[in-house]
């Protein structure tokens, strides 16, 4: 499927694109379908648009197959994905791959970010972390470049080693397994096999894991590797480690290396002391110096509503509304009940969706939870929460967004807590 006239083509462009509303002058077009969209519609339109070529895989009226500008493929998404692993192997970097079910992505920013004063880091965007995000992040790759950090999502078994087939990673990272998209992993059995293929990549290609040893979700996994160079890492000061840390203070966070440096960091929450950890391990091996390490960490500042302090009118809000499962949720939930201000808290949560079966169950434990840690001022939002509305009266149930806003309006707190999953939407709140 992948013949050097299109490698050829690719490296004469000016990119990838997958989108026609994108800038398309140069770029190769990859006419992408799924269940709501075709792109072969749009190939034609992409090459009016100034794409240098495009790839399809079904005929198009008023394109010719043998035009030099069509490459007609048997399936496009496998197309791009073996032109992003041949592209790949033009490259001899490290290439950093991390999953998690919690603290993927800013572990990756932090990550891309302590590197990059040493490499120039090619990182992915965002979250573009599936099937289609992984080649689009590769394919970005330059002679430039002399290391690459690609995070990787799952959604269902399988999707971890298919990823790893594609970037090949030489060094890897899991920063916890927990409860997340149990609806399209079928168990949560199949989410820890799925993020251990990390592992497996690894250790079959005598690759190098970063492992944090009091993450106890990680313990079995890690145990049955027998050929990776393990880099162990810790959250207290233990001598017999290859870095360790200690922890000073959780609001903002505050650490220590085990070599005496401390670090004051914009982050608020234990969760996030592990992904400044990770990365700051990561940066060690790497021979960054701790300096560079302390003072990237101090002036970076939480963003894409992650884990984000804004103040607005008076108000302060927690904003960390991009993603939420019950893992996460309860570690923000602790964290901030043990804050001398619980009492002046809104909490306002939204649904943690693609639970399947156990989204009952997982959201009883939050509202448990909530209850037992005595929150003054509690807000949900969705219909999975809604369902337990008779058993908790002491809080505040809401089906439609616009009933909980106005509510918001009218309640006096000046520190409010937002956490949901994204399709809830709960940055609105903040304007």
């Amino acid at each position: 499927m992948l013949g050097s006239d299109l490698y050829a083509c690719f490296l004469e462009s000016s990119g990838v694109s997958t989108d026609t509303r994108d800038a398309l002058n140069g770029k190769l077009f990859f006419a992408l379908k799924g269940g709501n969209f075709n792109g072969n519609k749009f190939a034609l339109k992409a090459l009016d648009s100034g794409a240098k070529a495009v790839v399809i895989d079904e005929k198009v009226d008023g394109l010719n197959a043998d035009d030099v500008k069509v490459f007609f493929v048997p399936n496009v998404l496998s197309c791009l994905q073996e032109l992003a692993k041949y592209h790949r192997t033009q490259f001899n970097i490290p290439v950093l791959a991390l999953t998690g079910t919690n603290g993927k992505t800013t572990t990756k920013e932090l990550i891309a970010l302590l590197l990059s004063n040493k490499f120039n880091v090619l990182s992915t965007k965002g979250n573009l972390n599936n099937h289609i995000g992984v080649p689009l992040t590769l394919l970005r790759l330059t002679s430039e470049h002399d290391f690459a950090v690609i995070e990787m999502g799952a959604s269902k078994l399988g999707d971890i080693k298919e990823l790893c087939g594609i970037a090949l990673p030489n060094y890897g990272l899991i920063t916890n397994i927990g409860v997340a998209h149990v609806e399209g992993f079928g168990s949560i059995e199949n989410i820890a096999k799925t993020k251990s293929e990390l592992y497996h990549f690894l250790d079959s290609n005598r690759g190098v894991v970063f492992y944090n040893i009091d993450e106890d979700s990680l313990l079995e996994p890690i145990s049955n590797l027998k050929n990776s160079e393990i880099i162990h890492y810790s959250e207290g000061i233990d001598g017999n480690l290859r870095y360790s840390y200690s922890l000073l203070s959780s609001s903002p966070i505050s650490f220590q290396f085990d070599t005496g440096e401390r670090i004051n960091s914009n982050f608020t929450g234990l969760y996030n002391y592990k992904n400044l950890i990770a990365a700051a391990t990561v940066a060690r091996y790497f021979n960054i110096d701790i300096s560079c390490i302390v003072k990237s960490l101090e002036i970076y500042y939480p963003s894409m509503n992650r884990s984000q302090w804004i103040e607005k009118n008076g108000v302060n809000f927690f904003l960390d509304a991009y993603n939420a499962n019950p893992s996460s949720v309860q570690l923000l939930i602790e964290e901030f009940s043990t804050s001398g201000k619980k009492e002046e808290f809104l909490i306002v949560l939204g649904d943690m969706l693609e639970l399947g079966d156990i989204s009952l169950v997982e959201h009883k434990k939050v509202l448990d939870a909530l209850r037992l840690l005595n929150f003054k001022h509690v807000f949900l939002l969705g219909d999975e929460f809604g369902l337990h509305r008779d058993d908790y009266p002491c809080f505040t149930f809401f089906k439609s967004y616009i009933d909980l806003e106005a509510a918001v309006h009218e309640i006096s707190c000046t520190e409010i807590i937002l956490k949901g999953s994204r399709s809830m939407k709960l940055e609105r709140l903040v304007s």
